[in-house]
C-alpha cells in the first residue's frame, strides 16, 4: 500500500515472462505474420514506423516525419535521427 511519502520509481531491467499458445514460427517483421504468437512478438520486440494513436490517429515512431505525394501513391518517410 501507498501513502503519502511514497512514489513509484521505474526500474532498467528485470524480466518479463509471456505465455504463448503456438510456437513461435518466424519472428521477423519483414516476413508474414502466419501466427499470432508470432505477430505478438513482433509487436513487443520491435518498434513501426508509425503507430496508432488516440482516436485512431497516426503517430511517429521511428519515423521523424511522413510526406505523402499529391496522387497518394509516394510515400516519404524521414527517419528520426539515431534510427538505422
Amino acid at each position: 500500500m501507498l501513502n503519502r511519502f511514497t512514489s513509484i520509481v521505474p526500474v532498467n531491467g528485470g524480466s518479463m515472462k509471456y505465455g504463448v499458445w503456438e510456437q513461435p514460427r518466424l519472428i521477423n517483421p519483414t516476413t508474414s505474420q502466419n501466427n499470432e504468437t508470432d505477430s505478438d512478438l513482433i509487436n513487443l520486440i520491435y518498434d513501426g514506423l508509425l503507430s496508432l494513436g488516440e482516436n485512431g490517429k497516426l503517430v511517429n515512431e521511428l519515423a521523424a516525419s511522413v510526406t505523402v505525394s499529391k496522387d497518394e501513391k509516394i510515400y516519404e518517410v524521414k527517419l528520426r535521427e539515431g534510427v538505422l
